[in-house]
């Protein structure tokens, strides 16, 4: 029943040195986040405490999806229309 909300979310993968397959790892990620956010509504992620959450569950995401080779995630910017 809620009206549909449109996101852009800059994101920035921190790997370790060295890591191989980068492409295939981005993407894995990018699919990882765009299945998490489809299941949010805006409500969950509006404040300070919404913003904390949505960063400290995409970097654990993250993380899972990259085996070792992922240290974490920076949001360079998070737009709702």
């Amino acid at each position: 029943g809620e009206p549909k909300t449109d996101v852009r979310l800059d994101l920035s993968i921190i790997a370790a040195h060295g890591t191989t397959e980068s492409g295939t790892l981005k993407s894995e990620i990018r699919e990882d986040v765009i299945a998490f956010l489809e299941g949010l509504s805006v409500a969950d992620i509006q404040g300070v405490r919404g913003f904390q959450n949505l960063r400290e569950q995409l970097d654990d995401r993250a993380k899972i999806r990259g085996r070792g080779a992922v240290l974490g995630l920076l949001i360079g910017g998070l737009i709702l229309e």
